[in-house]
């Protein structure tokens, strides 16, 4: 398997989205992300490389009292996001939240999935080559949310797939590459569920052309794969742990102690080398990414 890299963050107030890249102190590696701090409107742009000057670029996405946008993904094959449009509630319209493709100045250029009313999408992750994407949907009035999770052919803009009640809000995760190598699958977890629920939590896989999901990692969550190979880290029992899809071998990478609490993990896309952690002290954050300041 070689040296891994992962890198932890734990960190409490700041949402990061990746292209494909993280970086090492000492080797840059090639890639964008896009920053969308919380309580802030901005997005932050820049290369990797860059993340040590004050190169890069921002946008101010659209938050009022109409419309609000959020949840920008990358994709993998052109420099555009999808994110998502919420519509406000006003008198006996619930409001709903809509799918849409951005561009790099956080414009709205075109629908990829309307709402009903009351009805709230939010967007996952596309695949390695953007056929297909997911997201989720659910209605605003539930008490407790159950989630349908739809799978998109990006390219015509339609729904190939529809998966009803395939957990809750709360329970049910897919983390940033969640798309294995080979064929059409993608990982998801389910986490602590209720009484009145019977899908047991663990990180399963599904594949799209067979339509078959399969239990991989009984009682994992956060699953992500990495971008070289059909190795899944994930979180288990306080640590975090990688699973080697093709021999069904598990190791794990990191025990926390009582003083940790993970907040996010990503992969680098070289998939190799060591461990970097943030601890909950943001002030570690002023100069790592640029624009962002505690």
């Amino acid at each position: 398997m070689g040296r891994l890299k992962l890198i932890l963050i734990l960190i409490t107030n700041l949402l990061l989205t990746f292209s494909c890249d993280i970086s090492d102190s000492d080797k840059p590696l090639k890639g964008k992300i896009i920053v969308e701090p919380a309580q802030d409107s901005n997005c932050y742009i820049y290369g990797i490389q860059e993340y040590r000057n004050d190169s890069f670029k921002s946008f101010k996405y659209r938050n009022d009292g109409e419309l609000s946008y959020g949840f920008f993904r990358w994709l993998n094959t052109k420099d555009s996001f999808v994110g998502y449009e919420e519509v406000e509630r006003h008198s006996n319209f619930f409001g709903h939240s809509n799918i849409a493709l951005f561009d790099l100045s956080g414009k709205l250029v075109d629908y990829i999935y309307k709402a009903g009313n009351g009805e709230e999408a939010i967007p996952l992750y596309p695949s390695r080559d953007d056929k297909y994407f997911l997201f989720t949907t659910q209605l605003k009035e539930d008490k407790i949310p159950v989630l349908s999770l739809l799978i998109m052919n990006l390219e015509k803009r339609e729904i190939v797939q529809r998966i009803d009640n395939i957990g809750r809000e709360f329970d049910f995760n897919v983390h940033e590459s969640p798309w294995l190598h080979g064929g059409y699958r993608f990982v998801y977890s389910i986490g602590e569920l209720r009484e009145a629920d019977t899908i047991s939590p663990g990180v399963y896989a599904y594949d799209i052309i067979s339509r078959e999901r399969k239990m991989l990692i009984p009682g994992g969550h956060n699953a992500i794969v990495s971008p070289t190979s059909n190795e899944i880290a994930f979180e288990k029992d306080n640590s975090i742990k990688v699973f080697n899809l093709k021999t069904n071998e598990e190791k794990t990478l990191h025990n926390f102690c009582s003083s940790e609490s993970l907040f996010n993990m990503h992969w680098t896309p070289d998939g190799e080398d060591t461990v970097r952690t943030f601890f909950d002290d943001l002030k570690e954050l002023e100069g790592f990414l640029p624009g962002y300041e505690n």
